[in-house]
């Protein structure tokens, strides 16, 4: 074990403290409403299929490559995220605190963290525009204030994002070195 068990507790405890103090002093009705806008996925699936199309119109022979990494990236940073879920077993606060029903019951990672991190960080390097990865900070950000997850599992989330999108990028930039989008891989 990296950590003691008295530092993973006092751990758990300080984050279970900032998630209390968030909840109490900065959310209330209408950031809880804009953050659970912000996370539903619906609203923003549509326009990620809008802008592939039109990538696809615009540069049909990289749009297949993009399409499939994008996938892989998905693919691959929902299993790590499901997987350490199933591991480490930490309850969702929305149950643990009775905010809401929740279908899945664990917290640690935030998938959503990991997968818009290394979503988003894939697709910065592939557009050459870092601020894409902003769009992962705002979700994670929102599914804390919208109860959903603790300040850690957002954190962590965006670790993991973050190092599932470098892997991808460096195996793409290496098994095609010849790509020309990636030269500026980490």
């Amino acid at each position: 074990m990296i950590f003691s068990p008295d530092i993973m507790l006092w751990l758990d405890k300080a984050d279970k403290l900032a998630f209390e103090y968030i909840q109490v002093y900065f959310v209330n009705n209408s950031i809880a409403s804009v953050s659970e806008v912000i996370v539903e996925e619906s609203y923003y699936l549509l326009p990620a299929l809008v802008l592939f199309l039109f990538y696809a119109w615009k540069n049909p022979r990289r749009a297949g490559i993009l399409f499939f990494l994008t996938i892989l990236v998905l693919l691959y940073s929902e299993g790590v995220a499901s997987i350490l879920k199933e591991s480490i077993g930490r309850l969702r606060p929305s149950i643990q605190w009775m905010l809401r029903y929740s279908l899945s019951t664990y917290s640690f990672p935030s998938a959503h963290a990991v997968n818009t991190m290394a979503i988003f960080y894939f697709l910065s390097v592939w557009f050459r525009k870092k601020w894409l990865i902003t769009f992962s900070l705002v979700i994670g950000i929102a599914r804390m204030l919208a109860g959903y997850h603790y300040p850690m599992d957002i954190m962590g989330g965006w670790i993991l994002g973050y190092g599932v999108g470098v892997l991808i990028v460096y195996l793409f930039a290496h098994l095609m070195p010849d790509s020309g989008k990636t030269r500026s891989v980490p």
